[in-house]
């Protein structure tokens, strides 16, 4: 058992900069939220207007943790058992409804209809997670690895996810409006049935996502790449069909 100790500082997320490995989130809106960090078993001073938080947690993965196979997109433990691994809101979820950034480990989280508005997790693993039905409105999830995960569902509105890994992914039916997925992987994502209004996905990788009754309009899609993606007629898309063909995107029947 090791004591993480966490710091946050609050912060506006209009250009702000994070330590995360890209040089920064940029948001339009005035937001605030928290720009929190982690430092386990060290000593550090706190900044003045930060607040403390001193919880334990067990970093220790035991043989019953599951872990995401991507060659058949399941969770499974040491066992081969499907399963996802619990986790608490309250992990999470702290400080007047703000979560701090975890730099930690999540994959095959089940967080099914968990409340996680304007969370911030960046670069945080959670491959194959269960997030059916949660709310991410308004999260700073840039760098994530999202990769299998099930967002189906999901309100992501506001969110910003700028190169995140969402490969083959289930966002079917998802609200996704206003959304900043700028460079982010949706390959193979299935996005039935979203809502990508006003969606930022420049230079996206769109290739053979499923886009079926997609709502697209006004989305922006500059330099994104759309080979092989499917679309039907119910897909509302920023530009015509011609585009599309140019663009290597492939409509299906309904």
């Amino acid at each position: 058992m090791k004591k993480l100790i966490i710091f946050a500082v609050a912060v506006t997320l209009n250009g702000v900069v994070f330590a995360s490995g890209f040089e920064s989130l940029k948001s339009n809106s005035n937001l605030t939220s928290l720009n929190a960090k982690t430092m386990i078993d060290a000593e550090f001073v706190i900044p003045a207007a930060t607040q403390k938080v001193d919880i334990s947690v067990d970093e220790t993965k035991t043989k019953d943790s599951s872990y995401y196979y991507q060659p058949d997109g399941v969770c499974r433990n040491a066992a081969g058992e499907e399963g996802y691994n619990q986790v608490t809101v309250g992990e999470l979820y702290f400080l007047n409804g703000e979560v701090d950034s975890l730099n930690g480990e999540y994959e095959c989280a089940d967080l099914r209809n968990a409340y996680l508005m304007g969370v911030i997790m960046i670069g945080i693993n959670l491959k194959g997670a269960n997030m059916l039905g949660a709310n991410l409105s308004w999260a700073v999830m840039g760098a994530s690895d999202l990769s299998g995960a099930i967002m189906s569902l999901a309100d992501l509105s506001n969110s910003i996810m700028l190169m995140a890994n969402l490969s083959g992914a289930d966002l079917s039916g998802a609200n996704l409006n206003r959304i900043d997925l700028k460079e982010a992987d949706l390959s193979g994502t299935d996005l039935g049935g979203a809502n990508l209004i006003e969606a930022d996905l420049r230079e996206a990788n769109l290739n053979e996502a499923c886009l079926n009754a997609a709502i697209l309009s006004m989305s922006n899609l500059s330099g994104a790449k759309l080979k092989d993606s499917k679309y039907n007629d119910m897909t509302f898309l920023p530009f015509s069909e011609e585009e599309a063909n140019k663009r290597g995107m492939i409509k299906v029947a309904d």
